[in-house]
């Protein structure tokens, strides 16, 4: 199970970096993407066992969610949704 602890507080996202992790077969990243309008969290999610940039784009998933607390909130829901869809 994946907590907020796990994948940082929002100010590590203000320095632009992003986070990558894993949980039970499935590889997540999270990053802060702004634009003019907005800013939100992109999360992938992918199978093990390769990086981001070493596995295909077609076998991403991404999904975005407005970076505030509730965003914050939102991305840990969402991943340990998704962990069982990649359960090894």
């Amino acid at each position: 199970m994946i907590t907020k602890n796990d994948i940082l507080s929002m100010e590590f996202y203000k320095k632009k970096k992003p986070f990558t992790g894993s949980c039970q077969g499935m590889r997540y990243r999270i990053v802060l993407v702004k634009n003019e309008e907005s800013a939100f969290f992109e999360v992938a999610t992918w199978k093990e066992p390769y990086c981001y940039e070493k596995t295909k784009e077609e076998e991403i998933q991404k999904v975005q969610f407005p970076f505030d607390d509730a965003g914050h909130e939102q991305v840990v829901t969402y991943l340990n949704e998704q962990i069982p869809n990649y359960r090894i």
